[in-house]
Order: structure tokens, then sequence, then C-alpha cells
């Protein structure tokens, strides 16, 4: 088979259409707002995450992105302020995954941030008593949905000749960076010519 058109996108070629199943996040509650939640330390390290959420291309600070993460079983969330700044507060030790979604121009984004045991950072001399809060900064570029990729598929006959794949043709799209989806799917036309939109847009210095 013969792509043409393709940049920085892998893109697999299967004669058998799948669906993509996407799933969403369910945002419970707002995490410094909960009072009541089993949200408590060990007694010894309370950590927090904050950073600033920006637009990957132009550097604009986005207000009202969504910060997921879940702790205890249960999911909480925060929004960015005016300066696109979230802050996720009085977390215990522990791996955290931050997802970073809420506006529809933008692909939702995750990664992992871990808040450290005393004995992982060396403190070994502090007093039963007292806290040792430790801050973890994680910006967040998010990458518009403006981004296209057009090719056309041909079916290899023999060593020397070739045919359009035709319709019903399934192409994958797939990316390497932390999206969600990290992958998406188009189908051929009679032609054997595919297209896919509203993919994430990366910079040109990147690899997807």
């Amino acid at each position: 088979m013969y792509l043409t058109n393709i940049n920085k996108i892998k893109i697999f070629i299967s004669s058998i259409c799948i669906a993509l199943l996407v799933t969403g996040c369910d945002l419970d509650q707002n995490l410094s707002g909960d009072e009541s939640s089993d949200n408590n330390t060990d007694g010894r390290v309370i950590g927090t995450i904050h950073g600033v959420v920006k637009d990957a291309h132009s550097g604009a600070r986005l207000k009202d992105i969504v910060v997921t993460t879940t702790v205890k079983g249960e999911i909480y969330w925060v929004f960015t302020n005016d300066v696109g700044h979230y802050a996720i507060t009085n977390l215990s030790p522990g791996n955290y995954e931050l997802t970073f979604s809420g506006s529809d121009g933008y692909a939702i984004m995750s990664t992992d941030e871990d808040i450290p045991t005393l004995e992982t950072i060396g403190v070994i001399d502090m007093a039963t008593s007292e806290d040792f809060h430790y801050t973890v900064t994680q910006d967040m570029p998010l990458y518009s949905l403006n981004a296209g990729v057009t090719g056309t598929v041909y079916t290899k006959q023999d060593e020397e000749n070739t045919t359009l794949a035709g319709s019903g043709v399934t192409v994958i799209a797939e990316y390497e960076a932390d999206f969600s989806p990290s992958w998406y799917s188009t189908v051929t036309d009679s032609d054997g010519v595919y297209s896919f939109s509203n993919l994430p847009a990366l910079l040109a210095t990147e690899e997807v």
C-alpha cells in the first residue's frame, strides 16, 4: 500500500472497521472546596501540585480548564483561574494522574506526578508532629484541534501494478504524545481517499 501527504503521523491500514470508544471524566467535586472528604495526609507530608495551562502555539494562558485527579478512589477537580493557574492541595504521598480538559477547541491531555514520602526524599530528622510541605510544578500546554491529514490508499496487485483500494478501508492516525484519545480513525471513500480533520495540531518541531 502507498500513502501520500502524511507528515509526522503514524498511519495504520486495516480492512476491518474499528469503533473508537472514548470515555470521559466523571467530574465529581472540587478538591479544595470539600472539607469533609477523606483526603488527609499521613501527618508528615502535605503535597501540592500546581501550574499554568497555556495554548501550546500562542502561549496564551487558558482559564476555566478542568484539572481532574483521583484521590483514594474519588475524583476531584479544580478550574484554572483567569491567568491559567491551578492548584491541587492537601495531597498525601502517592502517584496522581492529572487530566486537563474542558474546552471543545483543545485536545485532552494527561500526565502523572508523584508526591513522595519523607523516606523517599531523604528527610529523616523531623519530629513526628511536624508537617513537611512538598510542591510539584506541572505546567501544561494544550493543543488546538485544527490539524488535518489527507491521502490515498492503493492496493498492490503485483510488483508492477497497483489499484485504488476503494471504499471502506480503515485508516488510523496514532499520536505518541499524551493525548486522550491517542489515536483517531477514518475510512476511505470510493476512490481510496481518506481525510482527517480536527486533529491535535503539534508544533513543527515536535514528533507524534
